[in-house]
């Protein structure tokens, strides 16, 4: 991989994330330094009235699209924009060589990523993330409302967001096509959709060299196929749906629409998407026996979910009618509530085998995604109770918020006693994830799958 180190350079060490305002500032200074190179313009804009930037450099025969924030609590991406961005603008040969017009869209979701900066600047703890998180709910992400059509249907009924996209991506018909995302303490992996044992071997190095933990289990996609570690297949929207419908019909039903891989996919586009961890956590990484089957396992992580969503739904049932519905964050809890409650995990658990799961599987599906998910919902409903009642004049709000705080609290103490994770610096995540990019793009110049 020496070419791919060369091409990326060193990236800056940094203790946050840019905010939508950076970004803005960044690419105006860019495009003022660099005025014949840089082109800057408007695509779209979003829900809350931000404008949503694309900025083409080069010239090249091959066009990429590289997006940043599809979901706007994974900021990864934001370092890898800044970072690839001025690499090309300083380097004419690395251009040349790449032979790429590239366009960027640094944010694609302003609005939930102004609704994330309060943990964009540090520190970057499990616990302060959590207090200032956002994400939206399916039906309004970017990823995942493109519209298509599968077993009779039409999906997706596109954001005004995922609306700039799309005009982008016909305008530009892309031959790399990146999205750029993050987890929070997982394995890292990556999605594509072709290439080669090469391609996917050097994936999987890039995490290996930096320390990053490489995923080697089942993918977070129903229906995904496993290339190589830490790399599998994005699997097309049908391959998603039958494999999600064979499970839980009304799941599948329910299905808010396509991903950036579908859409693109009618131009051809090598797809890659970057997932990597923002957080170490050394039980992720022990592949020893553990002490539960399979399916005791998953019964307990059922019974989890459904306690934090029960919690959930006490609270706004008790004030229903007083909260803001068009809250951002009453959307994101109150569609939440029956995924949480229905993850899937009590549907699978008795068909599930006897194996002795490992340490690392108890830990994700025991601590890792239930901790995670009621941590993400509980700091989104005292933003939503605060807003509710900014002037503490409703005592039942001011009740319920008192109450959930200390419940809220005493969750966070008992991650940052014990599952803190130690952050992974954000200059190594971006260099992985712009390392990809590029090995991805000398092969589509080369002539390679990819």
């Amino acid at each position: 991989m020496p070419e791919i180190g060369r091409l990326v350079g060193t990236v800056a060490q940094r203790t946050g994330f840019p905010t939508v305002d950076d970004l803005h500032a960044f690419t105006q200074d860019l495009a003022a330094k660099y005025a014949s190179l840089v082109h800057t313009r408007v695509i779209g804009t979003s829900r809350g009235g931000d404008e949503i930037h694309a900025v083409t450099v080069g010239d090249g025969p091959r066009h990429a699209v590289i997006v940043g924030n599809p979901h706007p609590n994974e900021p990864i991406g934001l370092v890898t924009i800044q970072h690839l961005l001025t690499r090309l603008c300083e380097d004419d040969a690395l251009r040349a060589e790449l032979g790429f017009t590239w366009h960027f869209v640094p944010c694609v979701d302003p609005d939930g990523t102004r609704l994330n900066e309060g943990w964009y600047g540090g520190p970057i703890s499990r616990s302060h993330y959590a207090r200032n998180f956002y994400r939206p709910p399916a039906d309004e992400q970017v990823e995942w409302t493109f519209p298509v059509e599968w077993a009779g249907r039409t999906f997706g009924d596109p954001i005004p967001e995922t609306r700039a996209l799309m005009e982008l991506i016909d305008e530009t018909r892309p031959t790399l096509l990146v999205s750029l995302h993050n987890s929070e303490f997982n394995r890292g992996f990556y999605y594509v959709n072709g290439g080669d044992e090469e391609y996917w071997k050097g994936l999987s190095d890039l995490l290996v060299d930096a320390g990053i933990s490489v995923e080697l289990g089942l993918s977070d996609s129903p229906g995904s196929r496993q290339f190589a570690p830490g790399v599998y297949d994005l699997p097309p929207f049908g391959v998603l749906y039958d494999a999600i419908a064979q499970a839980d019909p009304q799941a599948a039903a329910g299905l808010s629409g396509g991903s950036t891989g579908d859409y693109s996919a009618q131009y051809g586009a090598s797809l890659l998407i970057a997932e990597l961890p923002l957080w170490a956590v050394p039980d992720v990484d022990d592949d020893s026996p553990g002490s539960r089957s399979l399916r005791d396992l998953l019964h307990a992580a059922a019974a989890a979910y459904r306690t934090s969503a029960e919690l959930f739904s006490g609270i706004l049932s008790r004030l229903d009618g007083r909260l803001p519905e068009t809250n951002p964050f009453y959307r994101a809890i109150s569609k939440s509530r029956a995924a949480a409650l229905l993850d899937g995990k009590a549907a699978v658990a008795d068909s599930a085998d006897d194996r002795i799961t490992t340490k690392s599987e108890e830990f994700t599906e025991l601590y890792g995604t239930p901790e995670m998910l009621k941590l993400r919902t509980g700091g989104m409903l005292l933003r939503l109770l605060d807003a509710a009642d900014p002037d503490g004049a409703d005592p039942d709000i001011q009740r319920e918020r008192q109450d959930f705080a200390k419940i809220f609290d005493s969750w966070c103490a008992d991650v940052e006693a014990h599952r803190p994770g130690r952050p992974i610096p954000i200059a190594t995540l971006a260099a992985v994830q712009a390392g990809a990019i590029l090995l991805a793009a000398t092969r589509l110049r080369d002539g390679r799958p990819a």
